[in-house]
């Protein structure tokens, strides 16, 4: 039975060993070519495996083994895209700390590549381009995700292997970050003038209006020395509003904050260091109670 097995005895109370599997190699959730692989690279030494053996690196801080946990997990990780993996091909992993989410990375753009043909192209890219193994295939993971978002042709082979990754890597990184960083610019834009006509108002001595971009949230937040300057993701996923509350003779300069919920109430009023509106200023809130009632907020 598997849990005679001393592997099993070890790790069965862990989320690895499924023990109401009747075999050893399901139990573990790998296949019986895994499982063959595993027993060959952590061979049993008085009915327990032992751990796989690293190489000791000067420029990593792991030690000179790899506990059979790790090479279980990453087995477990790699059965998803590779049901038929070769001994070479896993101890290439585990010998150079593949991140197996890199490889799925790869696989999910890639997807008729084999386990093969991936680590053939990392094995050149560290070979002809000096880029660390484990680096290089995290740099075509992240090369890969951008070139599918920029559109581009990857049943191009010299796309889909670049014979410079690095340089292709940061031209491509580079396009596909400053397009998301314009679009989330411009929607979030566009959520403070939503904010902003449906809040704003005009008093005798006061103004409530709203940011206009991220530099001005951040300004707030800064200047008042308080922490809106983290709140840009809450407005642009409409989870809640920010508004500036204004002297009409200092329009540009930061005065208070305030946070109100997408059911209209208000959450907060804060100013310099966080101090209450209603202590430092209460001369203002009778120009608050006016804007709440002109636009119904509780």
């Amino acid at each position: 039975k598997a849990t005679k097995d001393g592997l099993a005895s070890e790790y069965m109370h862990t989320k690895l060993f499924d023990k109401s599997k009747s075999t050893l190699f399901e139990a573990l959730q790998i296949n019986r070519r895994y499982y063959n692989i595993l027993q060959v690279i952590c061979p049993k030494v008085n009915g327990v495996y032992t751990s796989y053996p690293m190489p000791i690196r000067t420029n990593t801080h792991y030690g000179n083994s790899k506990c059979v946990y790790n090479v279980i997990k990453t087995m477990q990780e790699l059965i998803i895209i590779e049901p038929n993996p070769s001994e070479e091909d896993i101890r290439y992993i585990l010998d150079n700390d593949i991140n197996t989410n890199f490889i799925i990375r790869i696989k999910n753009v890639l997807k008729d590549i084999s386990l093969k043909t991936m680590l053939e192209y990392i094995k050149r890219v560290n070979m002809f381009q000096c880029i660390p193994v484990a680096s290089a295939a995290g740099e075509w993971a992240d090369y890969l995700y951008a070139a599918e978002k920029l559109q581009m042709d990857l049943t191009d082979r010299k796309v889909k292997y670049p014979n410079s990754l690095r340089r292709e890597h940061d031209i491509c990184t580079f396009k596909w970050q400053t397009i998301l960083e314009a679009n989330k610019k411009e929607y979030f834009a566009d959520a403070c003038k939503e904010i902003k006509q449906e809040y704003s108002y005009e008093g005798k001595d006061y103004l409530i209006t709203a940011p206009m971009s991220y530099e001005e949230l951040f300004e707030e937040g800064r200047k008042l020395s308080h922490c809106v300057g983290n709140y840009g993701d809450r407005i642009l996923e409409h989870t809640t509003n920010i508004l500036f509350l204004r002297k009409k003779k200092e329009p540009s300069e930061p005065f208070y904050t305030i946070e109100v919920s997408t059911s209209r109430k208000i959450v907060q009023i804060r100013g310099l260091r966080n101090c209450y509106l209603e202590e430092k200023n209460p001369e203002c809130m009778s120009f608050i109670d006016e804007w709440k009632e002109n636009k119904k907020i509780v």
